[in-house]
């Protein structure tokens, strides 16, 4: 066999190998909603569950990232007044980046007032 047929042997073989997982991750992320909307009195709860029915946060978190949460929280004003995200949202949302392996999260924003 020459060296270049023994490569393209290879190259199809290792391509091959990782088709079926290539095909099974796409066609599980076409499956999975965009959005998705809870309802219900506890924050944390409604967090959980509408990122649980967009397929978990390890859907955009994998071991060992480093994440920073953006939740809008820039005015002086309590949750009742809904100006800012909830902080229970804020605390679950953490929680779950870190259940799904983030090594760390870091939330940031920028108060107005």
């Amino acid at each position: 066999m020459k060296r270049r047929d023994f490569l393209k042997t290879a190259g199809m073989a290792g391509a091959g190998a990782l088709l079926p997982r290539t095909v099974d991750a796409l066609t599980k992320a076409a499956l999975l909603p965009d959005l998705a909307v809870s309802k219900g009195p506890d924050p944390a709860r409604i967090t959980r569950l509408a990122v649980e029915a967009l397929g978990g946060m390890g859907r955009f978190v994998n071991m060992g990232d480093i994440v920073v949460v953006k939740p809008n929280m820039a005015w002086d004003r309590t949750p009742e007044f809904a100006a800012n995200t909830n902080p229970l949202v804020v605390a679950e949302v953490v929680k779950m980046c870190i259940e799904a392996g983030a090594k760390r999260v870091r939330v940031f924003d920028r108060p107005v007032n």
